[in-house]
């Protein structure tokens, strides 16, 4: 059709998923707390101003900013290899299948060595 693939399909796809990753983080990060909350006043006989009085003391800004900013990067990743993958299929619907098995396995192995580098950074900075 004439279209340039990296300005209409590619970009669009990697900005999107870059900024809705980190959204989800935040949302996830909520529950988790909710989540602790609910136990610990469950099965521990926390009160919920103790609970939150604990949370404060542990969790700092630099581990919510540290989170947020992680998976900005990691949503970069996983939006760059399914588009690599994407655009390499060729042929049928069974070139669709291998070429998304190979996307979900090369993302996975490349956040889990991104997340281990972002962990030795954050632990030399002391975050």
């Amino acid at each position: 059709m004439g279209l340039n693939v990296y300005s209409f399909l590619i970009t669009p796809r990697i900005l999107a998923v870059c900024l809705a990753i980190p959204f989800l983080v935040v949302f996830s990060d909520i529950a988790g707390i909710i989540g602790g909350l609910i136990t610990g006043m469950t099965t521990l006989d926390l009160t919920m101003t103790g609970y939150f009085n604990e949370m404060q003391i542990a969790l700092t800004f630099k581990h919510i900013f540290s989170g947020i900013f992680k998976s900005f990067f990691l949503g970069f990743i996983i939006a760059a290899v399914g588009c690599l993958r994407g655009l390499q299929v060729h042929g049928g619907a069974e070139s669709v299948g291998r070429y998304t098995t190979a996307a979900v396995v090369t993302g996975i192995l490349l956040t889990i060595i991104a997340d281990a580098i972002f962990t030795l950074l954050y632990q030399t900075m002391g975050i």
